[in-house]
């Protein structure tokens, strides 16, 4: 869009999942995990006058490595998949892709 009108255009998107998971340990320090549940995606998009708001659920699956630094601490590594789409003026828009991440946990 911004090469054909030479306009910015603005892109807002928020994600809350939900689902059930596993996570059984390898080892004394190291698990992994595998989760499967939905995503709600809200989104704002504004291009020239325009704004557009609206939400849609898709599924997300999820898989990584777990290793415990404490007692009550752990850290992981991440990917996983998110698929979610919705019509916007007679156009499909997906919200979709791969991700991968980082994390530090508190188990209680």
């Amino acid at each position: 869009t911004r090469d054909t009108l030479k306009r910015d255009a603005e892109s807002t998107q928020h994600v809350l999942s939900f689902g059930i998971g596993y996570n059984p340990k390898l080892t004394r320090l190291l698990g992994f995990k595998i989760e499967l549940g939905g995503a709600n995606v809200s989104y704002e998009e504004k291009a020239l006058t325009e704004k557009l708001t609206g939400s849609v659920l898709g599924f997300r699956v999820d898989g990584g490595l777990t290793m415990d630094i404490g007692k009550t601490v752990f850290m992981e590594l991440t990917a996983g998949y998110r698929d979610a789409s919705d019509t916007l003026e007679s156009q499909t828009v997906k919200f979709s892709g791969f991700s991968t991440g980082i994390g530090l946990g508190i188990t209680f």
